[in-house]
């Protein structure tokens, strides 16, 4: 455990601390924190689009759909290796979700 600056106060306080005991301003471990729910939460909108998808899907827009926000969770995540894998996965199965819907439509 570091001891780091609080960029509002200028007190010494944990690298880990999410917010300054001193004046109560977040860290950049609570904006990461923040912003790595961000992306959970557009995997976790991924993956109900899929499902979705699967069932109701009009010319393959919700596949279109999930497959971006699969494409924003791949980028933007840097640490949870597996939700990557698992965008992965919900990209890998919307692209084959619209192969199929444009080859029944086209027969």
């Amino acid at each position: 455990m570091a001891l780091i600056k609080c960029k509002e106060c200028g007190k010494d306080i944990s690298d880990q601390a999410t917010t300054c005991p001193n004046c109560g301003a977040k860290t950049e471990t609570a904006n990461k924190k923040q912003e790595q729910n961000t992306y959970l939460i557009f995997a976790i909108i991924s993956m109900i689009v899929t499902v979705i998808a699967f069932f109701i899907n009009p010319y393959g827009l919700l596949s279109i759909i999930a497959i971006i926000f699969s494409i924003v969770c791949i980028v933007k995540i840097k640490q949870n290796l597996a939700i990557k894998i698992c965008c992965i996965i919900f990209m890998l199965i919307n692209i084959f979700n619209i192969y199929f819907i444009f080859a029944s439509m086209y027969k």
